[in-house]
């Protein structure tokens, strides 16, 4: 799924149900002011839905943001543990070598 496709589908069902709503309701055979009833509490349930929707996404933007900033700082402890593995290694290779060189040295000498 594409980033952003899930508030975009969400928005465009949002914008459908209220615009195929509100035609249903302008077409149905019945008083003005009934009509404008409904709709007036129909817009009001529909706004009360729209900040529930908000609100979940909200909070599944924050989980989000909290998951992505924990797997970083393992991908950062990782990475740091590998760098120090590999400034030991390095030191230990390089304590290695001079041992060689000393041992050629030496037998140079002889």
């Amino acid at each position: 799924m594409e980033k952003g496709s899930g508030f975009e589908l969400l928005s465009g069902l949002l914008v459908g149900g209220i615009t195929g709503f509100v035609l249903g309701l302008l077409v149905a055979p019945q008083p003005g002011q009934r009509t404008r009833e409904q709709i007036g509490g129909q817009l009001s349930e529909m706004k009360l839905s729209s900040n529930e929707m908000a609100e979940n996404v909200r909070g599944n933007t924050e989980n989000l943001i909290t998951a992505t900033r924990a797997s970083i700082e393992e991908k950062l402890n990782r990475l740091h543990e590998a760098i120090e593995a590999g400034k030991k290694a390095a030191e230990c290779k390089k304590e290695e070598l001079v041992k060689e060189e000393n041992v050629i040295l030496v037998k140079e000498e002889d």
